[in-house]
């Protein structure tokens, strides 16, 4: 656990709780509970941030009521119909708003992320411009640190010109892989149906 005295150089965290949920039949992901009980997954999230880098920011990118008694500040997509790239443009231009230098991108949906576990993102080398998980071969863009000079200007003008798959922020931003073993690779499992929730 970080000391609160390091607050105001901590990276801005934005949980993303965007998306229509259409496998989960319409129900937000974050809302969703590890075995049918206790702490919803965003719930757990939450306090995993809080104990990794605690006076850190944290922002929901992504609107919807049913996060609002969390009373963490949401943020809506730079743009409506560009999917998670707009909701990566909104947090860089945040944490730019807040003179942040790093921003953390996760998904709420990944049940088994520890404080542990983000606090290996957390001190990952900061040169690089974005420090990523890789699972499968695969970057992990909503378990990443994004410097925010580098990114935000790419990040821009990819969405300008309609190239919004996430990828092409890291085909144009060299990226640096963050080294996990097998095991904690495994703990960033998202939950994409139904099924994954039994």
């Amino acid at each position: 656990m970080r000391s609160t005295d390091d607050s105001a150089n901590a990276p801005l965290i934005g949980l993303f709780v965007g998306g229509q949920s259409r496998r989960m039949q319409g129900v937000p992901k974050g809302t969703l509970q590890l075995g049918g009980a206790g702490p919803t997954l965003i719930e757990r999230l939450v306090d995993a941030c809080r104990q990794a880098a605690p006076g850190a920011p944290l922002r929901l990118v992504g609107e919807h009521p049913a996060y609002q008694a969390l009373g963490i500040p949401m943020l809506a997509d730079a743009r409506a119909d560009a999917g998670p790239m707009a909701g990566l443009l909104s947090l860089l231009r945040e944490a730019e708003r807040l003179h942040r230098s790093h921003a953390i991108a996760l998904a709420c949906d990944m049940p088994y992320v520890t404080a542990p576990l983000l606090e290996q993102l957390l001190d990952a080398r900061k040169q690089a411009p974005i420090v990523s998980a890789k699972r499968d071969q695969r970057w992990q863009p909503f378990f990443a640190r994004y410097a925010v000079a580098t990114v935000l200007p790419v990040t821009e003008r990819l969405l300008e010109s309609e190239r919004w798959a996430l990828q092409a922020v890291f085909d144009e931003v060299s990226a640096q892989s963050l080294s996990l073993s097998e095991a904690p690779a495994d703990l960033l499992r998202d939950w994409d149906t139904p099924e994954d929730c039994e």
